[in-house]
């Protein structure tokens, strides 16, 4: 290039502005190519060839033709329902022009009409009302033959019948080839697509059912294979994996299920579901088809309830002469295939990005509600197998009074089973097995279950069942934290339920050795740790959990405090009233500590805040209640809200303000009531004024000194 061209910005202009319409007519190519390209095709592969007319043409004659035997057939039968001889012409007129046609009839033929109307102008149009015109015709006329017909019951239901079937492959055969003549797949083709199948299927299964078929297995086998054949034919027709490809796979899956219900028994039968899941699993591997995902949720779920039912199934399974009872042997062989389906779909399927798909129907339901994400779908699979583990060992075992530690050891197994395959989500699984164990454990503590309390080391499986709850639960934990982020205030609370549950044993181990005196303060301790290790761990549910240790321990602190065989001396009360405060106060304030953003920080974070300040104020006022002389409570507890308002100007946060309005009311409350209960004609004025005035300071001091808030910049990343 010369310098007088690279000095000249007009040359360079006009270079740009070739180049940019160079690429703008390539970019308007590729779109109109991908427009007009079919799904599973590349752009840049040759287009797919039109259907021929001809084969199109003689498909909506056949349509035609048997649309006008079905009505026709119906008007037959309606009339020969009536008892119209038609022999005596003169006589039939007059019998017939009294005779009042049934309005559903009338709606076929009206429905016939304009479908004959519509065959040249839009074929859709025409497939539909066709549709609407046989099938309500076949259902209300046709289903049974006529006394009139000279034929037998069996040869009518299979001619019929197979008439049906025929109608329903044209009208399957020319949605594809209008799928085929208006682009990729339309919408419309799918929906009448949709509808005909909606329409023929569930007329099979009643005329199954009508005429007592014995042969119904192989009768669904050969309608899924040709199921099979409709999606082959939408696959290889020019429109590669397109809507009606997908509905006549999850018609072949159907139709396949109701063949294996019919002709295995009740225990093949689940046994073999549990196994389709596996093949779902495999096919979505190796094919991308995104409904058989969604196809292997429904047949988890499907086979789950029918498991789920035939728990207490006891009779004998048959593997050649030997006869085994089958309920332990289907529900493990049901929970070892879930577990595998589970360690694949972990393992071996990934989703797939946008932009490195092909244009192709694997992704049809994509990124939708239907396109359930790999690792929730490993997840049902592992808590299912998890949920049918529990119920069969409490259905067969739940009289033993072991079983609590029996579900603790099983968790323990499948969680060996989630670390040995890598698989997380078995050790999400493995979580539920532990609650369970926990709802029995507390359960048999309520019953007082015979020999519960006297088993050999009680007290070691006790606190093996604690500690490992504790494990268990932190890494149950880690790994909701990668689904769901760890930031929302749903995760937090769904991971604290482990912890949550485990410190009602805790409470139980600690009783054992510490005495009803002690207990309050172990707890509270334990407590504590628990917001440090929340803290060091960064894991919520853990500092949730400390929060639900308080609890228990205000509650055990009060009832040592009223109970006369505590034996808790005076200055004991105090210590430890004031150490339980203390407590209290520091898990609330682990809650903020270490925590780079606000954002971190979600709503059910900022009320374990108000009840743990809350136990701390019901801690005080509670003992200064039950423990003080009577004519220096009110005082007292006066005096106790003063300094929580003191410590309101200390910590000026929004939790300690509200914590100290309630107590400053509720003390008021709590000390009126009292008085005047004691001494109905006493006044209150002194104990409500009072109140007023500690009030008043406590909303100065709310107004007057600073408060936190979220900053602004964090505010607009929350988008608030």
């Amino acid at each position: 290039m010369t310098p007088d061209v690279q000095q000249d910005p007009n040359h360079r202009v006009r270079e740009l502005e070739g180049r940019v319409a160079e690429l703008t007519r390539e970019l308007e190519l590729l779109r109109a190519d991908r427009r007009s390209s079919a799904r599973g095709r590349r752009i840049g592969d040759p287009l797919p060839k039109p259907p021929p007319p001809t084969g199109r043409a003689w498909t909506i004659r056949a349509i035609m033709v048997l649309m006008a035997l079905a009505t026709g057939a119906a008007v037959a039968v309606n009339y020969s329902v009536r008892d119209i001889d038609f022999s005596d012409w003169s006589t039939a007129t007059q019998r017939l022009a009294s005779v009042r046609v049934s309005p559903a009839l009338m709606a076929c033929g009206a429905c016939a009409l304009i479908a004959l109307f519509l065959y040249r102008r839009l074929t859709l149009g025409f497939l539909f009302f066709a549709v609407c015109a046989v099938y309500p015709a076949f259902a209300l006329y046709l289903m049974r033959p006529a006394l009139t017909l000279p034929i037998s019951e069996r040869a009518y239901a299979w001619t019929a019948f197979g008439a049906l079937t025929a109608w329903h492959t044209l009208v399957s055969m020319l949605c594809v080839m209008e799928s085929r003549r208006i682009g990729r797949g339309r919408g419309r083709s799918a929906l009448i697509g949709t509808i005909n199948c909606l329409a023929f299927y569930p007329l099979v299964w009643h005329g199954l059912n009508l005429y007592g078929a014995t042969n119904a297995g192989p009768i669904y086998a050969c309608l899924g294979g040709i199921a099979v054949l409709l999606a082959v034919y939408a696959e290889s027709s020019g429109t590669h994996r397109n809507y009606l490809f997908q509905i006549f796979v999850a018609a072949a899956l159907v139709l396949f299920n109701f063949a294996m219900n019919t002709i295995l028994d009740g225990a093949w039968f689940l046994a073999a579901l549990a196994v389709e899941c596996l093949l779902l699993a495999a096919l979505h591997h190796w094919t991308g088809i995104v409904v058989l995902k969604s196809a292997n949720v429904a047949v988890l779920i499907v086979t789950f309830v029918l498991t789920m039912q035939a728990m207490k199934f006891t009779g004998p399974l048959y593997v050649g002469e030997r006869a085994l009872y089958s309920n332990w042997l289907q529900g493990l062989f049901a929970v070892g295939v879930f577990l595998l389906t589970a360690w694949y779909y972990a393992t071996h399927i990934r989703s797939v990005k946008p932009q490195h798909r092909r244009l192709s129907g694997h992704w049809f339901l994509a990124d939708t509600m239907f396109d359930v994400p790999s690792s929730t779908v490993s997840l049902l699979h592992a808590a299912g197998a998890a949920l049918l583990l529990t119920l069969l060992m409490i259905s067969d075992l739940g009289n033993l009074p072991s079983l609590p530690f029996m579900l603790a050891l099983s968790s323990f197994a499948l969680a060996v089973i989630g670390v040995a395959l890598r698989t997380p989500q078995i050790e999400v699984g493995a979580v539920m097995l532990i609650v369970a164990s926990h709802v029995s454990f507390y359960f048999f503590l309520y019953v007082g279950k015979e020999g519960f309390h006297e088993q050999p080391m009680f007290t070691l499986y006790t606190a093996l069942l604690a500690a490992y709850t504790f494990v268990g639960g932190y890494r149950s934990e880690r790994f909701l934290a990668r689904i769901s982020g760890g930031r929302s205030s749903d995760h937090h609370a769904s991971a604290s339920i482990p912890y949550v549950v485990a410190i009602g044993s805790t409470a139980v181990l600690v009783h054992r050795f510490a005495g009803a005196a002690y207990t309050p303060l172990v707890l509270a301790g334990s407590a504590l740790c628990l917001a440090f290790s929340g803290v060091a761990l960064r894991a919520a549910g853990l500092k949730l959990s400390a929060v639900a240790a308080l609890a228990v321990s205000a509650g055990l602190w009060f009832y040592a405090l009223v109970h006369p065989g505590a034996a808790i001396s005076g200055a004991q009360v105090w210590l430890m009233a004031a150490a339980l405060i203390v407590t209290c106060v520091a898990v609330e304030r682990c809650f903020p500590w270490r925590v780079q953003s606000e954002l971190m920080r979600g709503t059910i974070d900022h009320l374990a805040q108000v009840v743990a300040l809350l136990l701390a104020g019901a801690i005080g006022a509670g003992t200064l209640a039950i423990a003080s002389d009577g004519e220096w409570r009110a005082v007292l507890l006066f005096a106790h809200a003063f300094l929580w308002i003191v410590l309101c100007i200390m910590v000026p946060e929004p939790e300690f303000r509200w914590t100290t309005l309630l107590l400053v009311i509720g003390s008021a409350a709590w000390l009126a009531i009292a008085q005047r209960a004691a001494n109905p004609g006493a006044s209150v004025t002194v104990l409500v004024a009072c109140g007023g005035v500690f009030v008043a300071i406590l909303c100065a001091v709310w107004f007057l000194f600073p408060r936190r808030h979220v900053h602004d910049g964090a505010r607009l990343a929350a988008g608030k």
